[in-house]
C-alpha cells in the first residue's frame, strides 16, 4: 500500500497477516542480464546518492553511498570494501596502506588489511 501523508511524507507499507509466524515480503524481480535497484536520493540532488543494486548477469550486489560504490558482494560471497589508502594527517597516524576504517562507539579505528599468500592488489604485505 502507498501512502502519503498531509506533511509530505510518503511510505510503502506490506503487510502480511498479523500471525506471529506469517510473513511480509518486498520481491524486485529484473531481467537474466538486467538489474535490480533501490536508489536514496534527497531533494537536493538531482540523482540518487545512494543505493541498492543487485546485478542478475554475474549474482552480485552492491552498495552505493555519495554517489560511489561502497561495498560489493561477490556471487562467492567475496565482500569488496571499496575505500582507498587512509590518510589522517592532523594526528600521528599515517599508514600508506590499505586499511578498513570503522567506528565504534563514535572512535575511529584503522583495522590494516593483508594481502593473502599469492593474492594480488594493495595492502600492508602478508599477514605477520
Amino acid at each position: 500500500r502507498f501512502t502519503r501523508g498531509n506533511s509530505g511524507n510518503a511510505w510503502i507499507r506490506v503487510d502480511g497477516n498479523q500471525a506471529t509466524t506469517n510473513e511480509a515480503q518486498l520481491r524486485l524481480v529484473g531481467g537474466n542480464a538486467g538489474q535490480s535497484r533501490i536508489y536514496f536520493g534527497d531533494t537536493d540532488s538531482a540523482t540518487a546518492a545512494g543505493g541498492i543494486q543487485y546485478k542478475h548477469s554475474d549474482n552480485s550486489m552492491r552498495l552505493t553511498t555519495n554517489n560511489a560504490v561502497a561495498v560489493a558482494i561477490e556471487s562467492d560471497k567475496t565482500v569488496d570494501f571499496k575505500i582507498s589508502a587512509a590518510t589522517d594527517s592532523g594526528s600521528d597516524y599515517n599508514y600508506d596502506s590499505k586499511v578498513l576504517p570503522i567506528k565504534v562507539g563514535g572512535t575511529q579505528y584503522y583495522l590494516p588489511l593483508y594481502v593473502a599468500a599469492g593474492g594480488g592488489g594493495g595492502g600492508g604485505g602478508g599477514m605477520p
